[in-house]
């Protein structure tokens, strides 16, 4: 079996499309950038892969936890009410549909601490962290 970012990627947006759309947000891939320029929507929200981390090993295959975060931006100072009640409750939509879904057959989402929430003066990052096991076979 190998990794595939793409099909992974594909199902965690999938996922997330009904919640997205009762929030009137986007939930962009990863290769996306976000522009929280005064010309650009004040929210944003981006699923990003972080990392590929090895857990345990026998003979030719191994485990590995594929890390990702679900970031959501906003900027503080020109998103109205209404936009901060949608980015709110699209995060822990987010972390209700993501945590604990079996993906496929035996492989669970995980909560990880992998990246945390933080700030850059008007604009704040909302994120939670979560894996996916990925098996590995020669």
């Amino acid at each position: 079996m190998t990794f595939d970012f793409n099909a992974q990627q594909e199902q965690i947006l999938a996922r997330l499309a009904d919640a997205a759309t009762a929030a009137g947000l986007a939930v962009h891939p990863d290769e996306d950038v976000i522009d929280l320029t005064d010309i650009a929507e004040p929210v944003g929200v981006q699923i990003v892969f972080l990392d590929i981390v090895p857990v345990d090993q026998a003979g030719g295959s191994s485990l590995h936890h594929a890390q990702w975060a679900f970031d959501a931006y906003i900027d503080t100072t020109r998103a109205t009410t209404a936009q901060k009640t949608a980015l709110a409750s699209l995060f822990s939509a987010a972390m209700t549909r993501l945590i604990g879904w079996e993906i496929s057959a035996g492989r669970f989402v995980r909560a990880e601490k992998v990246q945390r929430s933080g700030s850059e003066g008007r604009v704040r990052r909302r994120s939670f962290g979560f894996t996916i096991p990925v098996y590995l076979a020669a």
